[in-house]
This record gives C-alpha cells, sequence and structure tokens, in this order.
C-alpha cells in the first residue's frame, strides 16, 4: 500500500490531499483537507542569552518583541562596557512583532575593535527593559 500527501500553499492557506494506492493498483482518495496557518508572534518581549558566550570575534544576540496595539514597537539594543559607558548601538529604531537575531563583531560604534573583557547588552522596547552580560575573550 502506497500513501502519498500533496501539500499546496496558497499564501497562508495550505491543502492536503490523501490518495492510497494498493500493489494492485487500486486507489482511494480522500476529501482535502484546508487548514489556514496564522503568524506566531511572540506572546512577550524576550532578551535571551548571547552565543557563543564567550566569544572573539563575533556573537549573535537573539530577542522577542511581542504582538502590540502599535504595529511596529521602538527597540533600541546597546551594548556597555562595565562603567556604564555605550560602547555600540545595535538597534535604534521601531520593530514589527517577531524573534529577531543580531550579530555584534566586537566593535564600537567608531568600527573600533574593543578590549576584551566583561560587557553588557540591554534591550528596550516601550517600558519593557532587560539586561545580560556577555565575554568578549582575547
Amino acid at each position: 500500500m502506497l500513501a502519498r500527501a500533496t501539500k499546496v500553499n496558497n499564501n497562508k492557506s495550505s491543502t492536503i490531499a490523501l490518495k492510497v494506492t494498493d500493489a494492485a493498483g487500486n486507489s482511494v482518495s480522500c476529501d482535502p483537507v484546508y487548514s489556514t496557518i496564522s503568524e506566531v508572534t511572540p506572546e512577550g518581549f524576550d532578551l535571551q542569552q548571547n552565543y557563543p558566550n564567550p566569544f572573539n570575534p563575533s556573537t549573535t544576540i537573539r530577542f522577542s518583541v511581542a504582538a502590540t496595539e502599535a504595529r511596529a514597537d521602538f527597540v533600541t539594543l546597546k551594548i556597555y562596557d562595565l562603567t556604564g559607558q555605550e560602547v555600540r548601538t545595535l538597534i535604534n529604531e521601531a520593530v514589527a512583532p517577531g524573534e529577531y537575531a543580531v550579530e555584534w563583531n566586537g566593535t564600537d560604534n567608531h568600527g573600533r575593535k574593543v578590549a576584551a573583557g566583561v560587557y553588557l547588552y540591554r534591550i528596550t522596547v516601550g517600558s519593557f527593559a532587560q539586561t545580560r552580560k556577555m565575554i568578549l575573550a582575547k
């Protein structure tokens, strides 16, 4: 017996039809199953731990922006040294709800390599703010 599923995408809708054929070549088809898939958006705001950590020469920072009444929220994602001095602004713009990954290559706002050490990264989205630590290794 052979079963075959066919999936047809039409924007966010899918149709799955199943046809079963036995060894003698007899086949039976079922009525198509229709499904509409909505986009998945995060339920909350989140700043994940960078990866890799420690890192050299670059690391990835992942974050989530939840759906709000606004179509897009203003997001800032900045890197600071341990004295609180801003080292680099990675994001400073309106961002639609979703999950994002941003790479930091260990440089400051002027493109200069920063020293090895501990750095903080902070995201702010409206009233939500979260900070995490990362280590740039030699």
